[in-house]
């Protein structure tokens, strides 16, 4: 249920509302063959059943939003929202780190644990102030100051690991704060903007495989996205990041004190550019390039992702009022490359690969 009562006076605007949900949901997990592999992983992880829970969750957030215009140029929002969020967590299979049988596995344990039933709550405030100021009819200038959070998720209170038996996390919570600008005209249209951002009690997997939320990050950045109209039939599209993501709090992984380090799998730039020929009003072909910059791909920042770039092709043909046809080939070069890399002290490098060169063509037909 979402709900929101708007009060209008000539240069302000109040808004009240609270959301409301309520979920109930449930997670199993099954392996259906014996585990292969060391005498260690086949004791410890047993086919069958390893987790069977149910949730229910109940959401109340109530918010009130103040939207202030002291002159045609400049507005002021100031917000508040208010988050209860709660949890009700029925196990249906025996408690702690056993088998589906309720027996023992051997080296002290099996991995999975289940915790035994019990409810959980998590209160969050997010306040906000922001301010919208046109400098002229075509540039304007705005700024955020917030606070947001994210209450712990289902399964990263649940579903444990080794010797855990409770997960005691609080809230993730960031604070934040952006400036920008941005502006229009016939042949430019663009959007900068810079921000600081500090994450506290980020939610992680440990050395020992518990649940914790201690974790502390700083992200600064700034952002670029353009549109340039050349002529009435070319125009040129650029978006980009160049940002630094780092680890705040001391934390000893392979012997190395991760603070100060990158986030692992956070680049510290990518981005985009385009450029398409508008052949006539019904004919549009595009060619993009993509590119991912190398990010380290551990906390101790010991491995690396060289990063990627990768080409398309697009084009659009509106043949009638009711037929359009449309093709994109996407990794013209079939480069093989990552969507996403890491590494671990298990398996080592790991890639998720991107796609392979892959055309696909579209009819839209209207009835």
């Amino acid at each position: 249920v979402q709900s929101a009562w708007y009060l209008n006076s000539d240069n302000s605007r109040l808004i009240l509302g609270v959301d409301i949900e309520k979920t109930s949901g449930w997670l199993k997990q099954t392996q259906f063959n014996p585990t292969q592999g060391s005498a260690f992983l086949v004791a410890t992880i047993p086919a069958g059943k390893q987790y069977d829970y149910d949730v229910d969750a109940e959401q109340v957030a109530p918010f009130a939003q103040w939207d202030w215009m002291p002159s045609d140029k400049m507005k002021w929002s100031v917000g508040l929202r208010y988050e209860h969020m709660a949890y009700d967590y029925d196990n249906l299979m025996a408690d702690g780190r056993t088998k589906e049988d309720g027996t023992t596995c051997g080296f002290d344990g099996c991995r999975y644990t289940r915790p035994a039933d019990r409810s959980d709550s998590f209160d969050n405030w997010s306040p906000n102030i922001g301010l919208l100021y046109d400098i002229n009819d075509n540039q304007q200038f705005f700024a955020t100051l917030s606070q947001g959070f994210r209450a712990p998720q289902t399964s990263e209170l649940y579903r444990l690991q080794r010797a855990q038996e409770v997960a005691d996390l609080d809230s993730e919570e960031i604070t934040s704060i952006e400036i920008g600008l941005r502006g229009n005209n016939e042949q430019l249209r663009y959007e900068v903007n810079a921000y600081s951002m500090r994450k506290d009690n980020i939610i992680f997997r440990d050395t020992s495989f518990y649940n914790v939320s201690n974790g502390k990050t700083t992200h600064k950045g700034i952002e670029l996205a353009l549109r340039y109209n050349i002529n009435a039939n070319w125009e040129l599209g650029l978006a980009a990041s160049a940002a630094r993501h780092r680890y705040d709090y001391s934390e000893i992984l392979s012997d190395i004190d991760i603070n100060g380090n990158d986030v692992d799998t956070a680049p510290r730039n990518f981005g985009s550019a385009d450029l398409t020929w508008n052949i006539d009003q019904s004919k549009r072909l595009s060619a993009e390039w993509v590119h991912m910059g190398s990010y380290f791909t551990d906390p101790e920042n010991m491995h690396k992702y060289a990063g990627h770039d990768v080409a398309n092709l697009s084009a659009s043909w509106v043949v009638s009022d009711r037929l359009t046809v449309s093709s994109r080939l996407l990794n013209v070069f079939d480069k093989r490359y990552a969507e996403r890399a890491d590494y671990s002290s298990f398996g080592g490098d790991r890639y998720f690969p991107g796609q392979p060169r892959s055309l696909y063509v579209s009819l839209e037909l209207g009835l």
